[in-house]
């Protein structure tokens, strides 16, 4: 018996020892076939490495172009059971790296999220800002998310809008450095908004559901430069303690 349960236990470690064998090389192709399999709409242009570590030039999504995607994945997270990934982008619309991590559930962590990204960048998909003319740039900073299917379970870490401005009229405005704080709540991704008492000194909160809407809800001092009340005052409302609130519901 014993005898029975030690081959068993070589046979096992041997079939662990191919597969890791056959992952570590394999082709990169065989990531852009699983991942254009699963991800409609998903084209990929560029492939290089392998499947354990390697490249895509570029990626095309709904209309949005990414650059420099690499990938390598995680021999802990499989010796864990799990699929983990650590993954960098070299692009406008995100520069830096994150790891994924999930397991035989639809649970997806996300963590260790380090990353900049260009506000004009961002605001050329966004109608909704693309008006204002914003610029500046979104620092991430130590991000973690853990999902599981479309609803948001955990969420921790700062994203900070530096060097914040937008434009109005052709009159620039700058609000310095705006930090959002990420928490869970009811499924959502909620984002406390504060600006450091800037000239608009915004407070509030982004509400980002599993189906990608959103609902800004914020308010301003009322005390504001012409050019900038003129412009608030078509969708906030004064509070009759000093401050104008608004509300800006949306999809991305």
């Amino acid at each position: 018996m014993i005898l029975f349960k030690k081959w068993i236990l070589r046979i096992v470690a041997g079939l662990g020892l191919l597969v890791i064998t056959l992952l570590l090389t394999a082709p990169a192709d065989l990531m852009e076939t699983q991942l254009t399999s699963r991800i409609q709409n998903l084209q990929i242009q560029g492939v290089s490495g392998g499947f354990w570590s390697g490249q895509f030039q570029q990626i095309y999504f709904r209309g949005i172009s990414l650059n420099q995607f690499s990938w390598e994945l995680s021999l802990l997270a499989m010796l864990r059971g799990k699929i983990g990934v650590e993954a960098s982008l070299n692009d406008p619309l995100f520069k830096g790296a994150a790891t994924f991590e999930q397991g035989f559930s639809n649970t997806l962590q996300l963590s260790k999220v380090n990353a900049h990204q260009s506000v004009a960048a961002l605001a050329s998909h966004w109608l909704a800002f693309r008006m204002f003319r914003p610029e500046g740039e979104l620092v991430w900073k130590n991000v973690s998310l853990e999902l599981a299917g479309k609803s948001v379970e955990q969420a921790d870490g700062v994203i900070q809008w530096q060097n914040a401005s937008f434009n109005i009229n052709g009159e620039p405005f700058s609000l310095g450095t705006i930090n959002l704080s990420l928490n869970a709540d009811k499924g959502d991704l909620l984002l406390s908004v504060s600006d450091g008492q800037s000239v608009l000194d915004l407070q509030g909160t982004l509400r980002i559901s599993g189906d990608r809407k959103y609902l800004l809800q914020a308010s301003l001092k009322e005390d504001l430069p012409t050019t900038i009340s003129n412009a608030v005052r078509l969708m906030a409302r004064p509070d009759g303690h000093g401050r104008l609130m608004f509300t800006l519901p949306g999809k991305f």
